[in-house]
C-alpha cells in the first residue's frame, strides 16, 4: 500500500481475498488499522489480483471484467481502469513488469 509519498521503507502489505468479494490489505505497520476493498457486484466474484507500480492492483472479476486501482493515498480505492475484455468468465490475470505488459484469460 502507497499511503505515504514520502516514505521511503520497504511496502508491508499483506493482501488476500476475502470471500471472493473483497480484497483485504493489512499494512504491518499498523495492523489496527486493516482496509477492505469491495467491488460491484455486476464485477462477479473475485478471481484473481496482482500488485503492480507503485501502488496499484490489477484485479481479475469472474464476470469477465478486469480492473485496475490505486492504494496511493490520495486517490486510495479509486478505479484508475476498468474494461470487460471476456463476454462470459475471466479466469485468471499475469503480469510482466519486464514488458510492461498483462494478460487476461478467459472465454472468447
Amino acid at each position: 500500500m502507497k499511503l505515504d509519498v514520502t516514505s521511503g521503507s520497504e511496502d508491508n502489505t499483506v493482501s488476500c481475498i476475502i470471500g471472493k468479494k473483497k480484497l483485504f490489505l493489512l499494512n504491518l505497520n499498523d495492523m489496527e488499522n486493516p482496509l477492505e476493498l469491495a467491488f460491484r457486484q455486476a464485477y462477479g466474484d473475485l478471481i484473481a489480483y496482482h500488485w503492480f507500480g507503485d501502488g496499484y492492483i490489477m484485479v481479475g472479476f469472474s464476470c469477465g471484467y478486469f480492473v485496475v486501482i490505486s492504494t496511493q493515498s490520495s486517490e486510495f480505492g479509486k478505479e484508475i481502469y476498468q474494461i470487460r475484455d471476456h463476454k462470459d468468465s475471466l479466469h485468471d490475470i499475469s503480469v510482466s513488469t519486464v514488458l510492461n505488459r498483462c494478460a487476461t484469460v478467459g472465454d472468447r
